[in-house]
């Protein structure tokens, strides 16, 4: 976390006036006793603190809602990983359950694997749509994992068709669906590799974006503003 020397400078720039119109206001009394000049004095002495301590509740204020924002973004971020988790463990149930060489003879599955499905891709939906994360990839990697849900509800039709045939599912169908496993994995290491980056990032921003650092958006020299 970068130090916040904005505020360490105010502060002892506001001390440093007060410092001074405390003891013109000393001087004063002691020349003049308590009188007009005096009093200013202290006044001026006052109400530079009361705006020095405005300004720095202020900025404490910004800073702890800053802070407190990236904690909810990091608990957004942490809820995505664990649904992507989730949706992991039910593809591989599912893939587990078609291993069964008697799958065929059972009751079809068709129900059961959807509603799986189904209260992944809700969550997922949710955490798509939203607008309030630390960084577009959280959007883009629910967004992936409810793609991949869908996917896998097709490929579930497709096995479940078999099943109620009396068929054994084909080799291929099974390996697709025992695929998705490790897509979900991979979806899940992206997205821990890119919270490193963020985190990192927002750590040199004081909890913000270090848009400042980026070089394209600088300024060069001799530029114009083509609405000036």
């Amino acid at each position: 976390m970068r130090r916040d020397w904005g505020s360490l400078v105010l502060v002892t720039f506001a001390s440093l006036l007060a410092a001074l119109s405390v003891c013109a206001a000393v001087v004063s009394f002691s020349r003049e006793g308590l009188g007009p000049n005096s009093a200013a004095w202290m006044q001026a002495a006052g109400s530079i603190a009361a705006i020095a301590g405005a300004v720095l509740l202020y900025r404490s204020e910004t800073i702890q809602r800053r802070r407190e924002r990236r904690r909810l973004g990091e608990q957004n971020a942490w809820a995505i990983r664990f649904i992507l988790g989730q949706a992991q463990y039910e593809a591989r149930s599912i893939a587990a359950q078609l291993i069964d060489k008697d799958i065929h003879k059972r009751e079809s599955p068709r129900r059961h694997w959807l509603l799986q499905s189904e209260n992944c891709q809700n969550v997922c939906r949710v955490f798509a749509e939203r607008t309030d994360h630390l960084h577009p990839i959280l959007n883009q990697v629910a967004s992936n994992a409810l793609l991949l849900l869908k996917q896998l509800d097709e490929d579930i039709h497709k096995v479940s068709d078999s099943i109620e045939k009396g068929e054994r599912p084909s080799m291929e169908l099974t390996s697709d669906i025992s695929r998705y496993e490790g897509h979900f994995y991979q979806l899940q290491q992206m997205l821990d590799e890119r919270m490193r980056g963020i985190l990192h990032a927002l750590n040199r921003g004081g909890d913000m974006m270090p848009t400042s650092l980026l070089e394209v958006w600088k300024v060069p020299k001799g530029y114009k503003d083509p609405d000036e």
